[in-house]
């Protein structure tokens, strides 16, 4: 149940018959004097439906499904008659009739009649010019067109369309999408934008190296810095068992401690400047890494992808429209469109000519 929703009629005894409306605060039916009904929440279900309207209106009342319902309901006496595309919920009310007719369900009804157009191949007959809206502009590649050439050519256009759509969409790395725009479009820039994004990766690609061999001193460091640790570590340990073998301090045992104690000395002081040197290395890679130019070319590389990608969607969605709509169109033409670009009544003659019909049966 969609805001605006209209799946069932309803038939009140006294007030008669009229549409239901459902909205996310308010139900209306549409009988000759409307009735609205509050609602504290939005419904969301027939249950939901059916107990609102048994509270306001009693149980006497009729709900008749509408669409899917109907066309099975009038096609036991009528035939009906859709272009193409009409009514495409056809295939769920066949569906319906599929399951009444399992469930050993009854079902004698005629089967739609369908017309099939061929609107936009019997423009050829037409002698006027047609002034392309921009999404069709950039299919046809001209803003302007004679009826003719556009009647020979749509198909061609929308096959074309779809492959371009299709490509694009299936296009990850940025370098091969703005390759792939140059084909598609002639607006100056594009190959200047592979070349900005090739300069800026290179840009990215040497600060890496310089970063890498920076990289590579730091776990040189790293490397002496976990010996000398262990250094010290040897050095602590050969003092306490030192201290803890000797009964008699003379001097020589003496100078043995003080031995001990100036090495562990100078391994803590090499310690202290490798570690300030692997924290200056670091400082000097992550400046590299977050500095002014690795910034500005991070910064270049964002706003080439991002035009890239917004000149794919502009290019995808002409096409996606070029497709559908001169597809859908065909199928479904207005008929004020006619005598506005045909008034010499040629273009009609030509579509009557053109249409076939078949059958569409509404139970398998």
């Amino acid at each position: 149940f969609g805001a605006g929703a209209i799946p069932f009629d309803l038939i009140h005894p006294e007030r008669g018959r009229g549409t239901i409306r459902i909205l996310p605060r308010v139900v209306i039916i549409e009988t000759k004097q409307p009735i609205t009904i509050g609602l504290k929440k939005p419904i969301e279900s027939l249950l939901e439906l059916s107990q609102v309207l048994n509270a306001k209106l009693g149980s006497s009342i009729t709900l008749v499904g509408k669409a899917i319902t109907l066309v099975s309901m009038l096609a036991q006496e009528f035939i009906f008659v859709f272009n193409e595309e009409g009514s495409l919920y056809v295939s769920r009310t066949k569906k319906m009739n599929d399951t009444l007719a399992a469930l050993g369900v009854k079902l004698d009804m005629r089967p739609i009649l369908r017309m099939k157009y061929e609107t936009w191949d019997s423009l050829k007959v037409g002698q006027s010019s047609l002034n392309l809206p921009p999404h069709l502009a950039a299919s046809f590649c001209r803003s302007m067109i004679t009826a003719s050439e556009f009647a020979l050519s749509w198909q061609e256009v929308v096959r074309e369309q779809r492959a371009s759509a299709k490509k694009l969409s299936s296009i990850r790395k940025p370098h091969e999408l703005l390759e792939a725009l140059c084909d598609y479009s002639s607006e100056d820039g594009c190959s200047e934008a592979i070349e900005e994004l090739k300069r800026n990766k290179n840009v990215l690609k040497d600060l890496r190296i310089k970063g890498s061999t920076i990289q590579e001193k730091v776990d040189l460091l790293y490397q002496h810095l976990r010996t000398t640790k262990q250094q010290c570590v040897d050095v602590q340990r050969d003092k306490g068992m030192h201290f803890r073998s000797v009964s008699e301090w003379t001097e020589e045992e003496i100078g043995r401690r003080q031995s001990f104690e100036s090495r562990s000395s100078e391994l803590q002081q090499e310690k202290n400047l490798l570690q300030h040197k692997i924290f200056a290395l670091k400082n000097e890679r992550l400046n590299l890494e977050r500095g002014t130019e690795a910034t500005a070319a991070r910064e270049n590389i964002r706003n080439i992808e991002i035009k890239a990608e917004l000149a794919r969607l502009k290019i995808i969605r002409n096409a996606l429209l070029t497709c559908e709509g001169l597809t859908h169109t065909n199928h479904r033409p207005s008929a004020w469109w006619i005598p506005m670009l045909d008034p010499s009544g040629k273009w009609f003659e030509k579509i009557v000519q053109t249409t076939t019909l078949y059958t569409e049966k509404l139970l398998s």
